[in-house]
């Protein structure tokens, strides 16, 4: 016999948690309901991917701060792509110390980015062939100095690429997955799974009409 599914506002506190973490429910319930579950998940996806994207580009901006010092640019220059470089880095710490906890109940964190990994791609490779064709004119004539001048020019644009893949792509991704992210978190993390199993037995919206789930 096939499981009963109720309307997610429905006595929402009566059910366990394996109820509300059932793939079937989730199918059968539209995209735009809100959940406690699915907000969780939405601002855990959020944090996931604002780590990565400071993450790459601070890790893009000291590597571009390098290669200024072996071509032998100026200080300014190094010094300005190394501090942000490590503030970007700085910034996924502690973004990386938010995934650790219980992400809130309430979607706190709002996105303008896009929320397919496909859409994020296709805007970073736009980025990339717009900055790439800007460019060229500039450093077109740079590329006759030589094999190193070349070398350099790639090597800067590589960089370029991991900062949009890292500020478009990579979030977009984590935004599509938030949810089978989170649901494999909870898999994974016996004293997540005890505190959620507690919370969906006790959960009461005292603001509004939100069910525990579904996920």
């Amino acid at each position: 016999m096939s499981q009963q599914f109720h309307s997610p506002g429905h006595h929402s506190r009566q059910y366990p948690l394996d109820y509300w973490l059932s793939r079937d429910l989730a199918r059968a319930t539209p995209e735009g309901t809100q959940s406690v579950l699915r907000n969780m998940a939405w601002n855990q996806g959020q944090w996931r991917g604002l780590a990565v994207a400071c993450g790459g580009s601070g890790a893009a901006l000291l590597a571009a701060a390098l290669l200024i010092l072996i071509l032998g640019g100026p200080a300014v220059g190094i010094a300005l792509f190394a501090v942000a470089g490590l503030g970007l880095l700085g910034g996924a710490v502690l973004a990386l110390q938010k995934l650790r906890g219980v992400p809130r109940t309430k979607a706190v964190m709002q996105s303008r980015a896009p929320g397919k990994f496909s859409s994020g791609l296709g805007l970073a490779a736009f980025l990339a062939v717009v900055f790439g064709i800007g460019l060229f004119p500039v450093v077109a004539p740079l590329l006759q100095g030589g094999p190193l001048q070349v070398l350099a020019f790639v090597a800067a644009y590589a960089l370029m690429l991991v900062v949009v893949v890292s500020l478009f792509a990579v979030p977009a991704f984590f935004s599509e997955h938030a949810r089978e992210h989170f649901r494999r978190r909870i898999d994974a993390d016996p004293q997540l799974r005890r505190y959620l199993e507690e919370m969906a037995l006790t959960w009461q919206d005292n603001q509004g009409s939100r069910a525990f789930g579904p996920l």
